[in-house]
């Protein structure tokens, strides 16, 4: 059985529709090297919506932190 999860949010709120989402879609993430691929099409403005929202991104980085990753690569090497 498939699970969607619709919730209206904002980005000044969205750390708490990502423990959302974690909390439907538990992961174990402790000890493992975690990516967190952000959607980037282009450099642009976030407020073009080409990108994954900063305030996004930021919220699931923390998130992740919290489950005792053995590492989040910061960037491509």
């Amino acid at each position: 059985m498939s699970k969607v999860m619709i919730n209206p949010a904002a980005y000044k709120n969205v750390s708490e529709s990502i423990d959302r989402a974690f909390g439907l879609f538990p992961l174990q993430l402790q000890g493992k090297k975690v990516l967190i691929k952000p959607n980037l099409l282009r450099a642009s403005e976030a407020k073009e919506g080409a990108v994954t929202n900063p305030a996004v991104l930021r919220a699931v980085v923390e998130k992740v932190e919290t489950m005792q990753p053995a590492s989040i690569p910061d960037g491509l090497r």
